[in-house]
């Protein structure tokens, strides 16, 4: 059963419910495979896998989380309001959540849509990664978006929904073409094959933690 912790995205105590923990934004990391044919064959984790279990390790033995900022995050975040808005405007109204953990895995959605959907927004900074969001379709989209389609399968699990719309959205495009919405269906298949791979992740980081 997810717990829903109701606090605005982005602040101390946003931060403070994520820490240590495997969240949606950043799972694909866990689905990555190993350069090696051997690893791959022998069922041995990336080294991505592996780099993001340790940094949820650091995490826990620290009690901090790294600093990360950038040009391009502060433009998502400024945007990602308007992006809402114009959603609202065509679709229909959005109702915003704070993070929401299930004891293996966390995540933030960007809001819910009606009974059965929600939608993750992103605000490219640069014009040809919006470019390439417009280009996309519901059948490229896992291929080409791979870190946004584990995002929205694990959102998906949390919260129960049927179907998730995925928004691309840059304010200097004309009024056609500043918005891309791409609905992405629910897949039990993904979605189990993800939660096997959080549930080894954990196993591995508690045994770690319990070595050291």
């Amino acid at each position: 059963m997810s717990k829903v912790i109701a606090t605005e995205q982005r602040t101390e105590e946003w931060y403070q419910a994520r820490l240590g923990k495997f969240t949606c934004s950043e799972v694909y990391n866990l689905l990555t495979e190993p350069k090696l044919k051997a690893d791959k064959e022998a069922g041995n984790l990336s080294k991505s896998a592996l780099s993001y279990i340790y940094t949820k390790i650091a995490e826990q033995l620290t009690g901090k989380r790294q600093e990360v900022s950038s040009k391009a995050m502060e433009w998502g975040t400024e945007y990602e309001p308007y992006a809402r808005s114009m959603y609202e405007q065509v679709f229909e109204p959005v109702t915003e959540v704070g993070f929401i953990y299930d004891g293996r895995l966390g995540g933030s959605p960007d809001g819910l849509v009606g009974e059965k959907g929600g939608i993750e927004i992103k605000c490219p900074y640069t014009y040809d990664v919006h470019l390439e969001n417009l280009l996309l379709t519901k059948d490229t989209f896992k291929q080409a978006r791979k870190e946004y389609y584990w995002q929205i399968m694990g959102c998906m699990f949390l919260t129960e929904r049927e179907w998730w719309d995925f928004v691309s959205f840059h304010p200097d495009f004309p009024e056609e073409h500043c918005m891309q919405v791409i609905r992405i269906e629910r897949n039990e298949d993904d979605i189990l094959l993800m939660m096997d791979k959080v549930e080894k992740a954990c196993q591995l980081r508690d045994a770690i933690l319990k070595s050291l």
